[in-house]
């Protein structure tokens, strides 16, 4: 039977290792100022690290949709935006 103490310890190893491996992800950063209502595209909007923002597995769904909000220039998009663009 395992300790209860191995398992808190364990769990907080595992929350380490997770916000450490999130700076190695990449997010969706605006390359350029982006108005509301402007359509994203490949002009705009690419993929860094680190994930700060909306993660970088939605880059393709939201390619041709407007933003619903401005986005200044080297700002990771937020990740609320996903919600209110694929509308």
């Amino acid at each position: 039977m395992m300790h209860l103490r191995y398992v808190k310890k364990k769990n907080l190893n595992k929350n380490i290792t997770v916000s450490k491996n999130k700076i190695f992800q990449r997010s969706i950063y605006a390359i350029k100022n982006i108005k509301k209502g402007e359509y994203f595209n490949d002009e705009n909007i690419k993929t860094f690290r680190p994930n700060l923002g909306l993660s970088a597995e939605f880059f393709l769904n939201i390619i041709g949709k407007k933003s619903p909000q401005n986005i200044n220039k080297n700002k990771p998009l937020p990740k609320k935006i996903i919600k209110n663009s694929l509308k």
